[in-house]
């Protein structure tokens, strides 16, 4: 059966939905909504598959593209037994990285092109979100270099800039100020702000970033990814990362949309509160 696309109004203030499975929920505005258990799928997305942007109409209104082309491509898989991606019972997508595997263990998630070139091509005020979960206590050695990103929009060169990631950066010190750091931090010129949970196994994070304005250097290099990966050299030190669900990735341009972060913010918080909640979703 076909699906149906609907690119609603600007939704305001007093009216705007949770988001939950009608994809006319999305406003203009909406560049990527991102959720597996939206689409209930009977096992891991392999090498080249997508998973839906379900706010590719609007993406599409905005930049012109077709919609087929601007889903989530599963882009590396794990080919090795230390690593495992499987679904949890309610659909979401956990990976697991043994800190024993190479580097190139790595399962990726790379998010639509069109969504990268459309934001280098817009200077707008932006508002990005991640819900995850952590299932396990990444024992970390101190100060690891180059940490990845689990999820992330940065420039890829050397040095570059970052418009959205959740990375961790710093040994088992589990405190908001080492571990799993969101990006870019509060105190960059072009961010408003940004908040998270505190990482821990079973933790469920909703971390959250608003931006007035891009990065300075937001180059060619630009990547967006949702990523699970190995082990960083042949000593076996883990980054992090390495044992979490992914449950949802929402951006969204307030430019276009006309909202404020603090109306995005509840948007995403209400859904990110009955989700988890007893009986929820989640």
């Amino acid at each position: 059966m076909a699906l149906s696309y609907v690119i609603p109004g600007k939704a305001t203030g007093a009216n705007i939905p949770i988001l939950g499975f009608q994809q006319d929920q999305l406003l203009d505005g909406s560049l990527v909504y991102i959720e597996p258990a939206r689409e209930g799928l009977s096992a891991v997305p392999a090498l080249g598959d997508r998973l839906i942007n379900w706010a590719r109409g609007s993406l599409s209104d905005l930049t012109g593209a077709d919609m087929d082309d601007l889903d989530a491509t599963v882009t590396s898989v794990m080919t090795g037994a230390a690593g495992v991606m499987e679904l949890t019972s309610k659909g979401a997508l956990h990976g697991y990285v043994n800190k024993a595997v190479a580097s190139s263990e790595e399962y990726r998630i790379a998010l639509p092109p069109g969504l990268i070139s459309y934001i280098r091509a817009n200077n707008h005020a932006y508002y990005c979100d991640a819900i995850l979960r952590g299932t396990q206590d990444p024992a970390l050695h101190p100060s690891p270099p180059a940490t990845p990103w689990m999820i992330g929009i940065q420039d890829g060169t050397t040095g570059g800039d970052v418009f959205f990631g959740l990375r961790n950066q710093a040994d088992s010190d589990l405190t908001e100020g080492n571990n799993h750091l969101l990006w870019p931090a509060s105190s960059f010129s072009f961010g408003d702000y940004n908040a998270r949970d505190i990482w821990s196994a079973g933790n469920t994070s909703h971390a959250r970033v608003a931006l007035n304005a891009l990065p300075a250097d937001l180059g060619s290099g630009t990547v967006g990814e949702v990523r699970w990966v190995g082990a960083g050299n042949a000593g076996g030190t883990l980054y992090g990362g390495q044992g979490w669900i992914f449950h949802s990735l929402y951006i969204e341009d307030l430019t276009v949309s006309g909202r404020s972060y603090t109306e995005a913010l509840a948007w995403r918080q209400a859904q990110y509160t009955a989700d988890f909640a007893s009986g929820g979703r989640y």
